[in-house]
């Protein structure tokens, strides 16, 4: 008869970024739409304004998720401008870029938010 041993497996190397985001005290919601991204970049960049596309992914009390076609710096100051739908008037939000991974549709952006929702 053959008896299982155990084997000790190395243990899997886990991104930073990843546990922090594993971390949240809010829940995510998924929110689906289209807004603009205004980046200020973070002060290395000679030419630090960029504006795209961002594609929302989720939402929570403290950050946004979404997908633009080119990449952002990491620690760059964010604005995020949601345009007016119906009787409703446009607003911003503003952040700062937490997280950038390439994506199958451009590049995943993270962005934890300066102020919180309001309830």
């Amino acid at each position: 008869m053959v008896r299982p041993c155990l084997k000790l497996v190395s243990p899997i190397q886990i991104e930073p970024e990843t546990l922090f985001m594993e971390r949240r005290k809010e829940s995510r919601r998924k929110i689906s739409g289209a807004a603009t991204a205004l980046s200020s970049g973070n002060g290395k960049n000679p030419f630090p304004k960029r504006i795209c596309s961002f594609q929302l992914l989720d939402i929570s009390d403290s950050g946004i998720g979404g997908i633009t076609q080119k990449p952002l710096e990491i620690g760059s100051q964010i604005a995020i401008l949601f345009p007016p739908h119906g009787p409703d008037h446009g607003f911003d939000m503003y952040g700062t870029v937490a997280r950038c991974r390439e994506h199958d549709d451009g590049f995943e952006i993270g962005i934890t938010l300066e102020s919180r929702l309001a309830a």
